[in-house]
């Protein structure tokens, strides 16, 4: 199985008490989505790692 490749980011989250996003190449972008930062702010729980495409 595979994914198919939409020209957008491909991020992981780390929420560890405050929201880090990395590109895969290790790229902080935490700055570029605030909105993202946000949202995932607003999840409760401990910690975190999260693999997505914006």
């Amino acid at each position: 199985m595979y994914e198919i490749k939409f020209d957008g980011y491909r991020l992981l989250v780390e929420l560890d008490g405050q929201v880090r996003l990395r590109t895969l190449h290790g790229i902080d972008a935490t700055k570029w989505f605030p909105e993202i930062v946000a949202g995932l702010g607003m999840l409760r729980g401990r910690h975190y790692i999260l693999d997505g495409e914006v």
